[in-house]
Order: structure tokens, then C-alpha cells, then sequence
């Protein structure tokens, strides 16, 4: 199972909309909305895709297949910007 973790470069805070997170390396930094903050807050212990999108059916009550596509348009943004790490795990038996 792959479970996805912010970069340990990335430098993330709260703001009063969402969250804001700083690449260092990059000199550049991407505004989270709502929902995005919400899936980076889940990245602090590795989640799974299918976690992360339970996390958007849960906080905005929309349906598994609305947030199973959100999050693997979200996952697929951070990933492109090198702020998301996939990290293989086996899954338990």
C-alpha cells in the first residue's frame, strides 16, 4: 500500500483559509484552500489515498467518488510540485 507524507523540505502553517506551504528550495510557496489543508494536515502521519479522500467525505459530506478524484488530482498537483513523498509499505495479513 503506498502512503503519501509531506517533503521533509516542505515547510507548512496554518492561515485563518487553509494553509500555506513553503518550498525552500524552489523559493516558492502554494496556497492551500480548505480542503487542501485538510489532506496536508493528514500527511503529518502518512495516509493512504483512500484516507485522504475519506477525510473529504467526512469534513465536506460529498461522495467517496467526488473525494477519491480529488484527491488523486490533489496528490497528483503535489506531487508534480516535489511537495508529496509515496512511501510503499506491505500491507498488514
Amino acid at each position: 500500500m503506498t502512503r503519501w507524507h509531506g517533503s521533509p523540505r516542505a515547510i507548512h502553517t496554518r492561515t485563518p483559509r487553509g494553509g500555506v506551504v513553503l518550498d525552500p528550495v524552489r523559493k516558492a510557496y502554494f496556497v492551500l484552500n480548505p480542503s487542501g489543508e485538510i489532506l496536508w494536515s493528514r500527511l503529518r502521519a502518512g495516509a493512504s489515498r483512500d484516507e485522504l479522500a475519506l477525510a473529504l467525505v467526512e469534513e465536506f459530506e460529498v461522495s467517496q467518488e467526488t473525494a477519491g478524484a480529488d484527491a488523486d488530482i490533489w496528490l497528483g498537483e503535489m506531487l508534480a510540485l516535489g511537495l508529496v513523498e509515496a512511501v510503499d509499505v506491505e500491507a498488514p495479513r
